[in-house]
């Protein structure tokens, strides 16, 4: 049902009625202006309550509130009555009768609040003693409650005897009449003369001479009215009996108002020789007997039962309670406790409903009598583990390498425990055009101020087993980072995107039945079904992070796709520390997809409080915060450690940065207006292959020359394109761009010579901390036999780099397989999906190549003996009315060697072929 509030003012408090058939009902209100879930009690006529679950979720701009039943998940509250005695409970603030319950004596009680608008505090009430109140958002033990507590003088064998109708003299207490007379009298519940109170000092005080007091008051009586017993005489006299009697408190009467009970069951004055008695004796021991103190029984005989007395209390426990709050898994508990029942950890040992303590055994090993034993394994990776991300193209992205890795894992039936520390973590950009060749990796600590032995990465997380609830519980999950520098490019992140099924028709079809009917992603997410995880503590640390983003100025038609569809726009920016605060949560439970979107949100919001320091990193600007904070540390370092040299060095690298962003801006801006792809792209493959301070400077070289002859045949070869794709208006145009192109082409080189010498500056004095490590590897070559992923090969990936370095990047052309021919010369044969290169010395000119066949040339390649050598023959093909073409041939060193390049010409040959035939998805496409 659509709701909208009346008034955009008010707070946002939704009021609701619930009723069902049963006569369960419920009133109160909660907010709506996040997505939370929580409980909510209905109660019946007979104030039972029964749990409902509310979840509020937020999908798309619509609030959703949900109501579903909360038997298969944990209360979010307990109490735990682990006392004697009754305990009244009820919301504070909330003071409607109907909302009042007792919790019974050893009993659990679920519940939720009955106003989850109000103070999170609960209210506890003993019948006729105190009343406290506590708050369940503090773990902490609270305030004590008391009651009063007497107990009964009996005699006891009066008790226990079977009971029979109209017998006066079952169940005979000690009571107080008139003029103060004690004497034996039938048990009355509610009888005042009845009670007594034993001191911690032995006396004990009468509880009907008194008016009723406070029960936090556990002294006697501070004013000194209260009665105690007495003998009525001035001292005991031995061997005579004496009356019992009621006197104020008096110091100097200790002897006859202190008493014990003894291990025989008799209550006696302090010195043990007088016992409190029948008079009369055994015979008379009956309703309305006078209470006296006499001799006790002969020195090896048994106790009368006129001489046995022993005490009763009126209500169970001690008179005082302990509350604490507590934690068991995800239910925050109100343990209630007696004082006298020891320590609190034993008595919990007993009621433990969400922690599962004792051994689990499965049905084989209670056959076999074996209980499963525990586990420990400690495992060292001195080398570290390597994980390849490969797409379907297929190619390598990212390659992460974990360096020495600890593992620490204990598992018993109590818990599972983990620590996992890694002492270095780095992800490298493995995509041929990449122009920041390391993606991640850890930030250099130049001050060396630090422990040199923290791990990069960090994890520890301890499991408890749970077979009650459809959970995982955790006590916490720590994981914790090193100081990062993270580089993206562009284009990498949208292909990582691609390879975790963003832009995909699944991913597109699921987006739109979400939109079409927002009920289903919305029963998936509020399901009780769906496993919940628990965790007592969650903590993500991430320290400063040195984020660096580099946009494309060129995409790929699918990647450009992704790009609108995710609608992200992105902004070129260089070193942007960013500092995120900790993902911190306390007894969290929730499902994984409320994890995911909690640590997204997260993080969404810390990175646009950052905006600031991304903004002022951008390259447009200059990045004027790289400059300051070049400055700075220059000029730390001249202040602590007195380094001249280090603030030339900081000052010249923010100049020379900002310098090299601003200048490649604006020609970056200008080199557009040219409107020439071909220009742009001439320019973009110079900027990439600049990777070091002498690449950059003769990057700039050629970019200057690159627009000087830009320049001179703009005018020409614009209008020529122009009119080979639209005819006249086509050359109109291009007549246009080249105009545009004569002018704005050499202004371009120039800016573009600045920028490479600026660059080489800010490398040359680039500090250490500031420079990323080598990649650990080159690329994988990721075509093999059968168009299968070969393993990775070193040798592979250096053949791999130097076709690149051949074919000027064309990632069209990919590596297949390389063979040394001849030792001599060091002749090597390269073959592509291409064509064949044979080239000397294995290095990646131009003028080394000897020969090179491309396969549409190649009809086939033969193996062939002359004068015990042997030589591979290149088959050129023979088309209609040409001349026979000239067969080359190259000597081999031996004839296996010959055989397998052979067959690896004609293999790559035969899929050229196969590949020219295929109709592809673009060609189906466009027809």
């Amino acid at each position: 049902m659509p709701f909208h509030w009346p008034r955009l003012d008010l707070d946002q408090l939704l009021c609701v009625n619930l009723l069902d058939v049963n006569g369960c009902s419920w009133s109160g209100g909660f907010r709506i202006d996040k997505t939370n879930s929580f409980h909510i009690n209905i109660r019946d006529d007979q104030s039972v309550s029964h749990l409902l679950k509310v979840e509020i979720v937020m999908e798309g701009p619509t609030y959703y509130i949900v109501f579903v039943d909360a038997d298969e998940v944990p209360p979010p509250i307990r109490i735990d009555n682990l006392a004697e005695v009754p305990v009244e409970y009820f919301q504070r603030d909330t003071e409607e009768q109907r909302l009042k319950a007792f919790v019974k004596p050893h009993s659990q009680l679920p519940y939720a609040w009955d106003e989850p608008t109000l103070d999170p505090s609960l209210t506890l009430r003993v019948k006729g003693g105190t009343r406290a109140t506590y708050s369940m958002d503090k773990l902490e033990e609270g305030k004590q409650l008391c009651y009063p507590n007497f107990i009964y003088l009996r005699a006891t064998a009066t008790f226990g005897r079977s009971p029979s109708s109209g017998d006066p003299n079952r169940e005979l207490v000690l009571e107080v009449v008139q003029d103060q007379y004690i004497k034996f009298c039938k048990k009355e519940i509610g009888n005042r003369n009845q009670l007594w109170r034993m001191t911690s000092g032995g006396m004990l005080e009468h509880e009907g001479s008194v008016s009723p007091r406070d029960p936090h008051l556990r002294s006697s009586n501070p004013q000194g009215k209260s009665m105690v017993l007495d003998i009525d005489d001035i001292a005991p006299r031995p061997g005579r009996i004496v009356p019992l009697t009621l006197r104020k408190r008096d110091e100097r009467r200790k002897a006859t108002q202190t008493w014990r009970f003894t291990e025989d069951g008799r209550l006696c004055c302090a010195d043990g020789a007088m016992c409190v008695q029948t008079l009369g004796g055994a015979d008379c021991l009956r309703d309305t007997a006078v209470g006296v103190v006499g001799p006790g029984p002969s020195p090896g005989r048994s106790v009368p039962a006129h001489m046995r007395i022993d005490r009763e209390r009126l209500h169970p426990g001690s008179g005082c309670l302990a509350v604490r709050t507590i934690m068991e898994g995800p239910i925050r508990v109100l343990q209630i406790t007696d004082v006298s029942q020891g320590s609190m950890a034993e008595v919990t040992r007993n009621y433990q409903d969400w922690v599962v303590c004792e051994d689990q055994m499965s049905d084989a090993e209670l056959k076999t009598g074996n209980k499963k034993s525990d586990l420990e394994l400690c495992m060292s990776l001195k080398g570290g583990l390597g994980v390849s991300l490969v797409n379907s193209t297929p190619e390598e992205l990212v390659y992460i390498s974990l360096q020495n890795i600890s593992l620490d894992y204990i598992s018993n039936a109590n818990s599972t425990t983990a620590d996992i520390s890694v002492a270095n973590v780095q992800v490298d950009n493995q995509l041929f055009t990449a122009t920041r060749p390391v993606l991640l990796y850890i930030t250099p600590n130049p001050q060396k101020d630090g422990p040199e032995n923290t791990s990069a990465l960090n994890i520890t997380a301890q499991k408890i087993p749970n077979s009650k609830w459809n959970a995982e519980i955790y006590k916490h999950l720590i994981v914790s980072m090193k100081k990062l520098s993270i580089q993206i490019e562009e284009q990498l992140l949208w292909k990582l995107l691609q390879f975790f099924g963003f832009g995909s028709t699944d991913h597109m079809d699921e987006k739109v039945t979400e939109e079409e009917d927002p009920r289903k992603a919305l029963a998936a997410a509020t399901s009780v079904k769906n496993k919940r995880y628990y965790f007592g503590l969650l903590k993500i640390h991430t320290s400063r992070i040195n984020l660096s983003m580099l946009t494309a100025s060129k995409l790929s038609p699918d990647l450009q796709a992704l790009k609108r569809d995710m609608s992200l726009p992105l902004v070129r920016f260089e070193d942007a520390k960013v500092d995120l605060d900790p993902f911190i949560k306390a007894h969290l439970f929730e499902t994984i997809v409320f994890l995911q979107k909690e640590v997204g949100f997260h993080y969404t919001e810390e990175l646009k409080s950052q905006a600031a320091k991304i903004l002022g990193s951008v390259d447009f600007l200059g990045n004027p915060l790289g400059l300051f904070n070049d400055v700075t540390e220059g000029i730390s370092g001249l202040i602590n450690d007195g380094n001249v040299g280090g603030l030339l060095k900081n000052v010249t690298h923010g100049v020379s940065n900002s310098a090299a962003k601003v200048v490649g801006s604006l020609s970056d801006g200008l080199g557009t207006l040219n409107m020439d792809r071909n220009y742009q792209d001439r320019r973009e493959q110079i900027k990439t292959s600049a990777q070091s301070s002498r690449g950059h400077l003769l990057a700039g070289v050629k970019g200057f020359g690159n627009g000087l002859f830009g320049a001179m045949t703009s005018i020409f070869t614009q209008p020529y394109d122009g009119f080979k794709e639209d005819g006249i208006e086509g050359f109109v145009t291009g007549l246009g761009k080249g105009v545009i192109g004569t002018v704005t082409k050499p202004v371009v080189g120039v800016l573009d010579l600045a920028s490479g010498a600026a660059n080489a500056i800010k490398d040359t004095s680039s500090s250490s901390s500031r420079v990323s490590p080598p990649p650990v590897r080159l690329p994988r070559c990721c075509h093999g036999a059968g168009m299968l992923l070969p393993p990775y090969s070193n040798n592979q990936a250096k053949s791999q780099k130097l076709l690149h370095d051949l074919n000027k990047k064309n990632l069209e052309e990919f590596f297949m397989a390389v063979e040394q021919l001849r030792r001599e010369d060091k002749l090597m044969a390269l073959v592509t999906s291409r064509q064949v290169y044979f080239l000397l010395g294995g290095v990646p000119e131009s003028s080394n190549i000897i020969l090179r066949v491309p396969h549409k040339e190649l009809a086939r390649c033969l193996v062939v003996e002359s004068g015990g050598r042997f030589y591979l023959e290149m088959v050129r093909v023979q088309t209609p009315g040409s001349e026979v073409p000239r067969v080359p041939q190259v000597r081999c060193d031996k004839q296996n060697v010959a055989e397998r390049v052979s067959q690896q010409i004609n293999y790559a040959r035969n899929l050229y072929e196969e590949h020219q035939h295929t109709l592809t998805v673009s060609e189906t496409e466009d027809s």
